[in-house]
Formats: C-alpha cells, structure tokens, sequence
C-alpha cells in the first residue's frame, strides 16, 4: 500500500499557477491605486498651501510669494513667507506671486510627486486671483486644483 499523505505534484503545479494567474491580475491595480495616492497627496498639498495662502492674506493683506518650512514671515508683494511642509515624496515645482495692475494680486504654485510615473498626472497645480495666473492650461479656475 502507499501512502497518500500530502500533494501530487499535479496538484502543487495547479496551486502555483491559480496563485500566479491571481498575482498577474492583482498587482497592476495594486500599482494604480498607489499612483492614485500620491496624486491624492499632491492634491491634498495644494489645499492645505491654498488654506496657508488665505490666512496670510487675511493677516498681512496680500499673498506670501515663497514657503518656508519654519514661521511665516510677513510682508507683501510676494516678499513674505507663508509656513507650510509638504507630505513625504511632494516637492514644490514652483509657487509664485502675481500682481496686475488692473487685475490684482494672486500666486500660482505647482507640485510633482516623486514617484509618480504616469506623466498624464505627475504634476498638479492651484492658482488665485486672475485667470491669467493659472500655472497651466489644465488649471482653469482660481481654487480649483488640476493635474497633468
């Protein structure tokens, strides 16, 4: 008589091959769901940048021109600081301060994630003030943040 404990060799095979047809699917969406959140960081970021900028304006009567990772230094015409740290991996492109004579004052800022890899959306931005402002053509109403 033999003895029939454990698994055939057929059945192991089958085994491997479910679980390696299951990882095939599984890890492709698993990689898009994590380029969503770090756009979600990105975007997360620049609304919490466009709550600092608001506050500075409500205090010194124009928008900071920089940020800084320390206290918020006044000024106006974009020569103060407004204090803001970004989430792990988002770095500031660049945040810049805007002034028109007809139009106003406003600021536009643009971040990238560093490890976004799809270029459709490696890059968000937000502006205020003047349509002018907008950082880019995605970026069509003030407050309202897009990515490209």
């Amino acid at each position: 008589m033999r003895d029939t404990r454990g698994f055939t060799l057929i059945e192991l095979m089958v085994a491997i091959s479910i679980l390696g047809i299951l990882a095939s699917i599984a890890l492709p969406r698993y990689s898009y769901l994590r380029q969503r959140a770090y756009v979600t960081a990105m975007q997360s970021d620049l609304r919490n940048l466009m709550t600092a900028q608001e506050g500075y304006f409500s205090s010194n009567g124009d928008y900071a021109g920089a940020v800084t990772s320390g206290p918020e230094v006044p000024g106006t015409g974009g020569s103060g600081s407004v204090s803001h740290a970004f989430s792990e991996g988002v770095v500031l492109v660049r945040m810049r301060y805007r002034s028109n004579a007809r139009r106003g004052s406003g600021w536009n800022a643009v971040v990238r994630h560093t490890k976004v890899r799809d270029r459709t959306t490696d890059r968000c931005g937000i502006f205020m003030g003047f349509t002018g402002f907008s950082p880019n053509r995605a970026v069509t109403q003030p407050g309202v943040m897009a990515c490209w």
